[in-house]
């Protein structure tokens, strides 16, 4: 689709096909701009990249990933953690991305601050996407780092919570992955087995253990999960569990065994189609949220620029509570900065949770950023959106009163940069939408700041030249109301 497009070809094939390869589109993207195979991008393909970003506001996927292999094939690491960190934050970077940057700073990691910083950069990177390479890395991470501490070292109690709070966040993300999942699992026990030591407490491995034969996994690794685990215990009772709890997940991996080939990579179905199939399954298995959930996550890696199934995900996620949701719609935005209705909708999750006024502004003026560059033409929503947010702001205390002077400023000057950002578009999107903002200006005007002259004037604004018939209505109803009974005109259509 258009939208898409406008983000880079890149960031389009990724979301068509994570497995085909990209090297022919990234080879002939460097090489319009001068970039040789061997160098990755001379001087002057650099600083070309770095000025089509400062032009389109960042919002280029494929200069962003240009500019980062070019930085990267220079070995300019100041400067390749300047390009990696705006590409970040312009767009959501699949794992590969993220793995790339993280081996990179692990190469001259040696200290504990070093650490903290590479485990931020996984935190990051799992928030935009969550994958069963990014979890098993981060617990390799961990737990190399763990093991290699002495068995009296101060930190080792400390070490080992983080790296369990980590294997349980990645089993509880990851683990029901038909496919992968089962490597998660695998961490996780040998991360309790160490833990385990010579004590002679063996609940959490056991624990471990049995959870991972329970779950659902493909090939041979639910009996090799098995074989361990008979190899390891002692107890009779345990060991027809752990039978018993195998045979479960045999039939749960039967039933899901068609929906895996048709999502594997290489297939002939259209892959959102195969995803939306394979979640379908998986409710009306009904075996919890936490199953469907991981298959969404699957889901988004091929699927990222699919705005319907990040809408769908997030109203999973609010299943969890609002800070869950809000969560979910940050992502979706940062996956898709075309789409206006995703970003209300993060937008208002944003106020839903409870996030600070300025927090939601800058959202706000972020989206507004990408929106201008990816689709203008869907502007006109976002601000009326806004507009409703700066209104809730400074809303009076008492229904019927005016706004106190300083506030009535504020609302008005969010009204005229919303005005001022739809008259510089010539489209008749922009065209439409100015005059919907001019109608709800006018009303803000009459109703919360008491200025009918201003009013008027604005009113009269969004009608010069319309032949539609609404607004006329609306503007000539809202005069009467207002100059008979002081009372509020009913909203423009799309004001709340």
């Amino acid at each position: 689709s258009e939208q898409p497009q406008k983000m880079g070809k890149k960031a389009e094939k990724k979301a068509e096909d994570m497995e085909e390869d990209e090297s022919s589109d990234s080879d002939s993207s460097g090489s319009e701009l001068g970039m040789s195979d061997e160098e990755g991008g001379g001087e002057e393909a650099i600083l070309a990249l770095q000025q089509t970003l400062a032009a389109c506001g960042g919002y280029d996927y494929d200069a962003h990933a240009d500019l980062v292999r070019a930085l990267s094939g220079r070995a300019k690491m100041k400067e390749l953690g300047k390009a990696r960190e705006a590409f970040s934050a312009a767009f959501a970077l699949h794992d590969d991305l993220w793995m790339e940057w993280i081996a990179d700073e692990a190469r001259i990691a040696i200290s504990d601050k070093d650490r903290a910083k590479i485990a931020a950069l996984y935190e990051r990177a799992l928030a935009d996407f969550s994958s069963v390479p990014l979890w098993e890395s981060y617990n390799a991470f961990l737990l190399a780092h763990l093991t290699s501490l002495p068995a009296d070292d101060a930190g080792l109690a400390q070490a080992t919570e983080q790296a369990r709070a980590v294997a349980e966040r990645a089993v509880a993300s990851m683990g029901a992955d038909v496919t992968d999942g089962h490597r998660l699992w695998t961490q996780l026990v040998d991360l309790e087995l160490f833990a385990l030591g010579a004590s002679p407490d063996k609940t959490r491995a056991r624990a471990a253990f049995m959870r991972q034969l329970a779950a659902p996994a493909l090939g041979d690794a639910l009996e090799k999960a098995l074989t361990r685990f008979k190899a390891w215990e002692t107890d009779d009772a345990q060991l027809t569990a752990a039978e018993a709890a195998a045979k479960g997940a045999r039939a749960g991996t039967e039933e899901r065994r068609a929906a895996e080939a048709r999502v594997a990579p290489g297939g002939d179905e259209d892959v959102l189609e195969a995803w939306n199939g394979y979640i379908a399954l998986e409710k009306k298995l009904k075996g919890g949220d936490a199953r469907v959930r991981c298959v969404m996550e699957r889901a988004l890696a091929p699927c990222c620029l699919s705005p319907v199934l990040w809408d769908s995900y997030a109203t999973l996620a609010g299943a969890s509570g609002p800070a869950s949701e809000a969560r979910a719609r940050a992502r979706s935005a940062k996956n898709c900065p075309f789409s206006a209705e995703l970003w209300c909708a993060h937008l208002a999750a944003m106020e839903k949770s409870g996030s600070p006024g300025a927090a939601v502004a800058q959202a706000y003026d972020r989206a507004t950023s990408a929106l201008r560059f990816l689709a203008p033409a869907s502007l006109s929503r976002l601000l009326m959106a806004r507009l409703d947010f700066e209104r809730r702001r400074v809303l009076p205390p008492t229904p019927g009163t005016l706004l106190p002077p300083g506030d009535a400023e504020t609302l008005r000057s969010a009204f005229e940069a919303a005005c001022a950002i739809l008259a510089s578009g010539k489209d008749d999107a922009s065209v439409a939408g100015l005059r919907l903002v001019r109608l709800y200006f006018g009303d803000v005007e009459a109703l919360l700041i008491g200025d009918t002259d201003r009013a008027s004037k604005v009113w009269e604004a969004a009608v010069r030249g319309c032949r539609e018939d609404a607004p006329w209505l609306h503007v000539t109803n809202a005069e009467r109301m207002v100059r008979n009974v002081g009372q509020a005109p009913p909203p423009p259509h799309g004001a709340r």
